[in-house]
């Protein structure tokens, strides 16, 4: 029930849906072809969890940012999960 709580706090909302947030930079950088989305991934990662995403994890995210009508979103949602997951809570 916290998780849903974090996720739902506008707090998080805006961090994660703001135009000028970590988020969105990352989905124009991927959008531009600066960076690939395994690189963005790995970024909210160790932004979020002070970790590196394992091969698991990588494919399991992609696959999420690909399901996505586009970058932007698919990202959005990726940092959302990566918030949601239990280990943020630890660190």
């Amino acid at each position: 029930s916290q998780a849903l709580l974090l996720l739902n706090s506008p707090v998080v909302q805006d961090r994660i849906t703001n135009t000028n947030a970590k988020v969105a930079a990352l989905a124009t950088q991927v959008s531009s072809g600066a960076i690939t989305k395994t690189e963005a991934v790995q970024s909210l990662f160790r932004t979020a969890l002070s970790r590196e995403a394992d091969a698991d994890e990588l494919l399991m995210y992609i696959d999420l940012i690909d399901l996505a009508p586009n970058v932007t979103e698919g990202l959005q949602d990726a940092a959302a999960a990566t918030i949601g997951v239990v280990e943020f809570g630890v660190h």
